[in-house]
């Protein structure tokens, strides 16, 4: 019978991806004895940085080389979209990402989750190289609260001003527009403030 030389494989005792500050360990079979191309002889190495490691195995009958190459294994970041101001009785949807493995502070694993109170809300991202976590809060308007501050006492001849407050834009029961007027005359006066929550 004739004999063959040996065939010779590295195995890792892992993915064939490394994550920062960590270690995988690369074995060597099918010959007698090894030589890697870092220079070391066991049938084992570790390793810590991504790269291809080579290992020539050598028996009665030969030798044989086997090379094996680790990458870089990517963190994730994870990140929150979504509106974070939403108006009494309404709702927002958040999206989480990242990764296609989330958590949400909710208890959720879907992608998006609909809220309608305020709060602050996060999403844990899980990849190869651990979890990264983003956080929102989220804040509910009140409608708004329109105020109005001036003289409400006038003397014949004279004028007061009435200032409005609270909103984003007004209109007066003199169909004026502006946050304030100027009024000459006794009556009553009302102002209608609107915002993005209503009236």
């Amino acid at each position: 019978a004739t004999a063959s030389g040996p065939t010779v494989q590295i195995t890792s005792n892992g993915p064939n991806a490394i994550c920062d500050n960590q270690q995988l360990t690369l074995t060597a079979s099918g010959a007698n004895s090894y030589l890697w191309g870092t220079g070391e002889i066991t049938a084992s190495i570790i390793v810590s940085a991504p790269g291809i490691y080579s290992v020539t195995g050598t028996d009665g009958c030969g030798s044989d080389m086997d090379s094996l190459t680790i990458t870089q294994a990517s963190s994730v970041v994870a990140s929150i979209s979504g509106d974070t101001l939403i108006c009494a009785g309404e709702s927002t949807v958040l999206t989480g990402s990242g990764s296609p493995t989330l958590l949400w502070s909710t208890g959720e694993t879907s992608p998006s989750i609909t809220v309608q109170t305020g709060g602050t809300y996060y999403v844990i991202a899980t990849g190869t190289c651990g979890p990264d976590t983003a956080q929102v809060n989220v804040v509910v308007a009140p409608g708004p609260i329109v105020l109005v501050v001036g003289d409400t006492t006038i003397c014949p001849g004279a004028t007061t001003q009435l200032t409005a407050s609270g909103a984003d834009t007004y209109v007066w029961s003199t169909s004026e527009t502006t946050p304030g007027i100027t009024v000459g005359f006794p009556g009553t006066y009302s102002v209608t403030g609107t915002s993005s929550c209503g009236s």
